[in-house]
C-alpha cells in the first residue's frame, strides 16, 4: 500500500525532471522556451494514468482529472488571468497604461523606482488581500516603467511578486490567512502579530537590498525626458484608480476586473481612441493575442487536475505520513509543519489548498508538541507563502512573467522577500526553541 502511495508521485517527479531537462538542453537565448511546461505537464499526466491502484475505468480516471481542474480556486484564478489580460489590453490601446507610467514616474524618483513599486504593491496586497489582483494591477505599469527606463524585467516582475507575496501572506483579507486560521482555530489578531514580527525584517531587509541595488543600477538607468500628464491623461487613468479603490472596500477582484473593463471601454470609445467594434474584439482579441497568458491559463488547468490524480491516489497522504514519523519534539514538530506545507505546495502550487490539505495534521502535530495554535497557523501561512512565490509554475508567478515577457525561472535570483522571510521564519524557531 505504500508503495501505491509513493507511485503516485512520480508523475509530479516527471514533470519536475521534464520541466528542468528541457531548459537545461535548450538553453539558448534565440529557444521559446514558453510551451516547455504545458509539454511537462502532458508527460506527467499521461503517467499519473498508469498510476492509478483500484481498477479505475478510463472514463472514472479522466472523471479525476477533471474535478482537479474545476476546482473553484482553479476556475476563479482563470477568471482573473482573462480579465486581467483583457483590462491591460484595453489600457495599452487606450493609452492608460502610458498615462500610468508618467504619473509613476513624475511620483517615484528614478532613484527609488525598485523600493518604491516593492512597497506600493505590498500596501495594495496587504489591503485587498489578493496576491493575484496585485500582480495583474501593477505588472502592466512595472513592465512599461522597466521599458522606458532600461531596466531589467525579470528584476521588475520579481519585485512585484515580491510585494504580492507579502500582502498574500500578512493581509487579514487573504484566502491563506483566512485558512490558516480557521483550520488551526486560532486568534486572528494573535496570528497576524506573530507574522508580523517574523514578516518585519524580510521587509526590511528587501527594502534595503532593493534600494541599494537601485543605487546600483541609477548610472545605468536609461535618461528620458521629464513626464509630463494632463487632464486627459488624468481621465485615462481612472480606470486604475477605480479598480483599486473597489478592491481596497472589499469587491471580489472579478467584479473589479469587468467594471475597470467596462470604464476602460467606455473612456476609450468617448476620448475615440477606440471605436465600438475593435472595443468589442479587444474582448476576444485581448486575450487571445497574449499567447504567454494563453500558455498559463492551460497549464493552470493541467496541473490541477494531475495535482488532484496525486491526491486520490495517495500521494500527498504518503508525504504526510513520512514527515509525522520524523517527529521527536517541538522544534522538529514545527520544521515538519513548515516542510509539509511546502512540499504539499510543491505538488499542487495552489497554497491556500495546500494549507487546506495539512491543516489537520498540522493542528494534530501542535497539539501534541504544544505548539501554539497561532504559531501553526503563522507556520503553515508563511510555508504556502514561500513555497509559492519562488515555484516556476505557481500562478503568481507565471502570471508575472508571462505579462513581463520573460521565463518564470528567470524571477529566482531576485524574489528577495521570499527568501528572506523563509530564513525569518526559521531564525525564530530556532530562537524559540532555546
Amino acid at each position: 500500500m505504500k508503495n501505491s502511495k509513493l507511485i503516485a508521485l512520480v508523475p509530479f517527479g516527471i514533470f519536475l525532471s521534464t520541466f528542468t531537462l528541457l531548459n537545461i538542453i535548450y538553453n539558448q537565448a534565440t529557444v521559446v522556451r514558453d510551451n516547455f511546461p504545458i509539454f511537462a505537464a502532458f508527460a506527467a499526466i499521461i503517467a499519473s494514468f498508469f498510476t492509478f491502484q483500484n481498477n479505475e475505468s478510463l472514463n472514472e480516471k479522466v472523471g479525476v482529472f477533471i474535478e482537479g481542474a474545476t476546482q473553484k480556486i482553479v476556475i476563479h484564478m482563470c477568471f482573473i488571468f482573462y480579465l486581467s489580460t483583457v483590462f491591460t489590453t484595453i489600457l495599452q490601446e487606450t493609452g492608460g497604461i502610458q498615462a500610468a507610467v508618467n504619473l509613476s514616474l513624475l511620483c517615484i524618483p528614478v532613484w527609488c523606482i525598485l523600493p518604491g513599486l516593492f512597497i506600493v504593491t505590498s500596501l495594495f496586497s496587504f489591503t485587498v488581500g489578493t496576491s493575484m489582483g496585485a500582480i495583474a494591477a501593477f505588472m502592466p505599469i512595472a513592465v512599461s516603467i522597466a521599458s522606458h527606463l532600461s531596466l531589467n524585467p525579470s528584476l521588475m516582475a520579481a519585485t512585484i511578486v515580491c510585494g504580492a507575496m507579502f500582502g498574500d501572506n500578512l493581509s487579514i483579507l487573504s484566502d491563506t490567512t483566512i485558512a490558516s486560521v480557521q483550520i488551526t482555530n486560532a486568534n486572528m489578531k494573535e496570528k497576524l502579530i506573530l507574522n508580523t514580527i517574523i514578516a518585519a525584517p524580510a521587509f526590511l531587509l528587501s527594502l534595503i537590498l532593493l534600494t541599494y541595488q537601485n543605487y546600483n543600477l541609477t548610472s545605468t538607468i536609461k535618461t528620458i525626458e521629464s513626464a509630463t500628464i494632463t487632464l486627459i491623461d488624468f481621465i485615462k487613468i481612472l480606470p486604475y484608480i477605480a479598480t483599486f479603490y473597489l478592491a481596497l472596500i472589499g469587491l471580489d477582484i472579478l467584479i473589479v476586473m469587468m467594471l475597470g473593463i467596462i470604464l476602460a471601454l467606455s473612456i476609450g470609445i468617448s476620448l475615440q481612441s477606440l471605436s465600438f467594434l475593435p472595443a468589442i474584439n479587444l474582448l476576444f482579441d485581448g486575450f487571445y493575442a497574449s499567447k504567454g497568458m494563453v500558455n498559463v491559463f492551460i497549464l493552470v488547468l493541467l496541473l490541477s487536475g494531475l495535482s488532484k490524480i496525486i491526491s486520490h491516489n495517495g500521494g500527498i497522504e504518503y508525504v504526510i505520513e513520512k514527515l509525522k514519523h520524523k517527529l521527536s519534539g517541538a522544534y522538529h514538530g514545527k520544521i515538519a509543519i513548515f516542510l509539509l506545507v511546502s512540499l504539499i505546495n510543491m505538488t499542487i502550487a495552489i497554497n491556500t489548498i495546500a494549507i487546506l490539505i495539512t491543516g489537520s495534521v498540522a493542528s494534530k502535530i501542535g497539539e501534541e508538541y504544544g505548539i501554539d495554535n497561532s504559531e501553526t497557523a503563522c507556520i503553515l501561512d508563511i510555508g504556502s507563502c514561500v513555497s509559492q512565490g519562488i515555484l516556476p509554475y505557481a500562478p503568481q508567478m507565471l502570471l508575472a512573467a508571462s505579462m513581463a515577457h520573460v521565463s518564470a525561472i528567470s524571477l529566482l535570483p531576485y524574489l528577495y522577500y521570499q527568501y528572506f522571510l523563509a530564513i525569518s521564519l526559521l531564525i525564530f524557531m530556532t530562537c524559540k526553541k532555546k
